[in-house]
């Protein structure tokens, strides 16, 4: 996406965010900047003191900081928030809009007569559009994008170059799907003919439900269901390659990272946090607000709100004690070796002192 630069003065972006600010309220700012590169132009957020002591190293023209901080005196512009990280977020779109793209449908997009499409739709070259999808107003899809027979997308989404989407899967509004992924592919779905001695494939006959302001990463996979439907409810974050596996449910405003892997029929609850490399088996329950640590293995349902870590899974502090019991093994070891010495010498003092008595 091409974004283009503006400027702003520190009075208009304290009036956008609805914050107060100490400082010159005409500095220019033309963009945002890193902790570790900002310049002059620039501004930055920081959340704590440690933070906050690197920014005011750095050039930055104006700083983003927590409330609390309205009691320094530094003689820096300070833009004061209750979220930093949210304001910076908000000044991006702000400081570096995104060019808008003219609508239209490239000649050598091909697409149904029976596909209904929306106002305001772009459609890039070599687009494939199958019979009887329904695309919403104002959606932008990329090149080289495959939508199958009867994909119903909604209004202001974003579909990326080279995303397949296969067929009777239904997309909600402002959704985002980055290039590479593939949605509702068929679930890893095979029985054992004993006849044969040949896996039998279970046709994949449900399909995939996407719902409202979901983002996707590139290169993910969402199986259909086998039968039924793979959700994805509203709001939720998918990073870059990640298996959803078919009949899977993730929860509303729940965030996937990378590499992580979901067996099929998993129900994911609502505001989770599944990390990088998780792998979760089939048939599984996490309930609401479950944070799954860098590489768990889930292999148990985990009704309870906490954090987990580990395979298997298990809560955080009890993962914990484990890792520091493990790395005193190879100490333990020898003091039980010393202590099984000490046992055979003094066993064969008493056995040597009876059979002198």
């Amino acid at each position: 996406m091409l974004r283009v630069f503006t400027m702003k003065t520190i009075q208009q972006i304290a009036d956008f965010l609805h914050a107060e600010f100490t400082g010159d309220a005409t500095q220019a700012i033309t963009g945002v900047g890193s902790l570790e590169h900002a310049t002059p132009g620039q501004i930055i957020f920081a959340l704590d003191n440690i933070k906050f002591k690197k920014a005011l190293q750095t050039g930055a023209s104006a700083i983003i900081v927590p409330l609390p901080f309205k009691e320094t005196s530094t003689g820096r512009n300070l833009i004061f928030h209750p979220n930093p990280r949210f304001a910076f977020a908000q000044l991006i779109h702000l400081l570096h809009p995104a060019t808008k793209i003219t609508p239209g449908i490239d000649p050598t997009a091909r697409v149904s007569e029976s596909a209904q499409i929306g106002k305001e739709v772009t459609l890039m070259a070599g687009v494939v559009i199958g019979e009887k999808v329904q695309i919403g107003d104002q959606t932008v899809v990329y090149p080289n994008v495959v939508i199958g027979n009867g994909v119903k997308i909604g209004n202001n989404c974003t579909i990326r170059a080279n995303v397949t989407l296969y067929d009777q899967i239904e997309i909600g509004n402002r959704v985002i799907i980055h290039s590479g992924t593939v949605v509702g592919s068929d679930g890893f779905g095979y029985v054992m003919d004993e006849n044969t001695g040949r896996y039998y494939k279970i046709p994949q006959i449900g399909t995939v439900i996407i719902e409202d302001d979901v983002e996707i990463g590139a290169n993910t996979a969402i199986d259909r269901g086998a039968i039924g439907e793979t959700r994805i409810k509203q709001g939720t974050k998918i990073d870059n390659l990640v298996q959803i596996g078919h009949n899977d449910v993730i929860g509303e405003h729940t965030t996937i990272s990378g590499q992580a892997g979901i067996s099929g029929s998993v129900t994911l609850g609502k505001y989770c946090v599944v990390a990088g490399q998780v792998g979760i088996a089939d048939h599984v329950t996490i309930g609401d607000q479950v944070i799954l640590a860098a590489q768990a293995g889930v292999s148990k349902s985990l009704p309870k709100k906490g954090i987990y870590w580990g395979t298997p899974v298990q809560e955080l502090s009890q993962e914990k004690r484990s890792w520091i019991a493990y790395r005193h093994l190879p100490e333990l070891s020898a003091t039980i070796k010393n202590l099984q010495r000490e046992i055979a010498e003094l066993k064969a003092k008493l056995n040597s002192n009876e059979s002198n008595e």
